[in-house]
């Protein structure tokens, strides 16, 4: 392809892809592919404006013709690879991604903790719905100590459960215990109200 090519397609796939952003964001995984799409567009947001304030990337040929023949046919590599991947392309394959992933994930920690154990934590809660508490635990825990993941890399880019070393597991452990507390919080406060309607008002 000569430049003029590069430029429209490329110009053609920023536009689609802004599309796909707003799909993302409407499912509120939009912090999972954006993190995506900033790591294949790093190198080339330092040369040119290509990436806006709002997150959505230019379709002006203008702009993108700054670059150099080498860099836009990079640029659309780049680009096509985050637009077709097989596992987050589309808000629909992450979903079948996230539903595998998290399948995986549960099995790792039910291996770590005891079944009994984990399915008690789990009550009746599918295994999706438990394991996206469990990540809302870690990003808590990962805040406090001032990271900026999101819970969507957490699920995707930390390993996915599989611990690596003693901090790691000793992690997990701490994110499983803080879940326990909440829980026995929550069916003490029950059995309180439970005894205060019993008792009634006197």
């Amino acid at each position: 392809m000569d430049k003029n090519q590069l430029v429209n397609k490329i110009a053609t796939l920023t536009d689609n892809m802004n599309k796909k952003i707003r799909k993302f964001r409407a499912n509120e995984t939009g912090d999972f592919y954006e993190n995506k799409l900033n790591y294949a567009t790093a190198k080339f947001d330092k040369k040119i404006n290509l990436t806006m304030e709002s997150g959505f990337m230019t379709k002006s040929k203008k702009e993108i013709g700054k670059l150099t023949d080498k860099e836009l046919q990079s640029l659309y590599e780049n680009l096509q690879g985050v637009n077709n991947n097989k596992d987050y392309g589309t808000v629909k394959k992450f979903k079948k991604t996230e539903i595998v992933q998290l399948g995986k994930s549960a099995s790792t920690m039910k291996s770590m903790i005891g079944e009994e154990r984990f399915n008690k934590l789990m009550g009746e809660k599918s295994e999706v719905e438990f394991m996206k508490e469990y990540i809302a635990r870690k990003q808590e825990m990962n805040n406090a100590r001032g990271s900026t993941y999101s819970s969507n890399q957490i699920l995707m880019d930390m390993l996915l459960l599989v611990p690596n070393d003693e901090d790691e597991k000793k992690d997990i452990m701490r994110a499983v215990n803080k879940m326990e507390r909440a829980r026995e919080l929550m069916n003490r406060n029950v059995e309180t109200m439970k005894g205060r309607r019993k008792n009634g008002n006197r």
